[in-house]
């Protein structure tokens, strides 16, 4: 299925239903519910599509095991690309920016491996929920309110490795904020401003107020940490107020 342009249906833009070892390239789906999606079809390769501008997921695969889903810009959506109860696939190398909520979504997912992704700009870069052993490496997780996010709401979320991943967040006043990554059992809080930084690229930051205020941290912990390596640059003043009496923690600052 290749050099289509699929636009403004009423149902997916390209849709696979119980189908096996195809491959989905070159196409252009937008403005459709869905831009590509993939049901109850094991074995497929979905690469080299742009999926922007539909009201779910870009690419979506529902029951749906060992696919590879590569080198697709999946921008503009809802979600850029979302799994549900589906497992071994591979998704890398995919462009999942400025999406509504997720860029990569993983739903009752296990085993499946997220690498090389630039997830960019959306209010999640990658979520798991329900979903275990899953590998999340070496992605680009920048301007995202959260990097990586795990939950649990039916199931386990377990085993998943999380590393190599680059991520760091622009701080341009006290609205724009990155929660890291969180794993699951730590999220449940409610702080104005939580920020936590690791950061590749150079910072700018004239001045910072943290007050986070009315805080319950599962794990009695409330971490903030600004860490700056040599290529960032500190200007002006931080002023840092936590109103939390649990043990709280404030690293590698310099201003």
């Amino acid at each position: 299925v290749s050099g289509n342009n699929a636009h403004h249906n009423g149902d997916s833009g390209i849709e696979l239903w119980e189908s096996l070892n195809n491959e989905v390239s070159g196409n252009n789906a937008r403005n459709n519910p869905d831009g590509i999606q993939i049901m109850n079809s094991d074995n497929n390769t979905i690469s080299g599509n742009n999926v922007t501008n539909n009201g779910g997921s870009g690419i979506s695969l529902a029951y749906s095991d060992n696919n590879e889903v590569s080198g697709n810009n999946a921008s503009n959506n809802y979600h850029g690309i979302k799994l549900q109860n589906s497992n071994n696939n591979t998704v890398s190398g995919n462009n999942a920016t400025n999406n509504e909520i997720y860029g990569i979504y993983l739903r009752l997912s296990d085993n499946n491996t997220i690498s090389g992704n630039n997830a960019t700009n959306n209010r999640g870069g990658i979520k798991l929920e329900d979903s275990n052993n899953n590998n999340i490496s070496e992605n680009t997780l920048f301007f995202n309110v959260w990097s990586v996010f795990e939950e649990v709401s039916l199931k386990t979320c377990e085993g998943n490795v999380i590393e190599n991943n680059d991520r760091c967040t622009r701080i341009e006043s006290a609205g724009i904020y990155d929660f890291g990554i969180i794993p699951y059992g730590r999220y449940d809080f409610d702080v104005d401003i939580s920020i936590v930084i690791n950061a590749d690229t150079k910072l700018l930051l004239e001045s910072l107020d943290i007050n986070p205020s009315n805080t319950t941290l599962s794990d009695g912990l409330l971490f903030v940490e600004i860490a700056l390596n040599e290529s960032s640059n500190l200007n002006g003043k931080i002023n840092i107020t936590i109103e939390y009496t649990g043990t709280n923690k404030v690293e590698n600052l310099n201003g």
